[in-house]
């Protein structure tokens, strides 16, 4: 599920992958603490939005759900990006 009430604003857009290597796509808007505290923080990476967004939605600022989160992470779950080519790495905070 994503709880995005700040779609369209500055707020992040981020993976992060946990201790054990799992992925988490979000808003960073706090949603990740309790996975964080519970799993912990391998390493967290900002979306490029340019290169991880569903193609023909770039004028749509009203659904990253669909847009940018389970775009990036159906191409990450199934191989077609790395962790890496998600975008930028953020310092592992949450």
């Amino acid at each position: 599920s994503v709880i995005d009430p700040g779609v369209g604003t500055k707020r992040k857009s981020v993976v992060l992958k946990t201790k054990n290597g799992q992925y988490f796509v979000s808003p960073d808007n706090g949603t990740l603490t309790l996975v964080a505290q519970t799993l912990g923080i391998d390493s967290v990476r900002e979306i490029d939005e340019k290169a991880n967004r569903l193609k023909g939605s770039e004028k749509s600022y009203t659904f990253h759900g669909r847009d940018v989160y389970a775009y990036t992470g159906a191409r990450l779950a199934s191989g077609v990006i790395t962790f890496e080519q998600v975008g930028p790495e953020l310092p592992p905070k949450v």
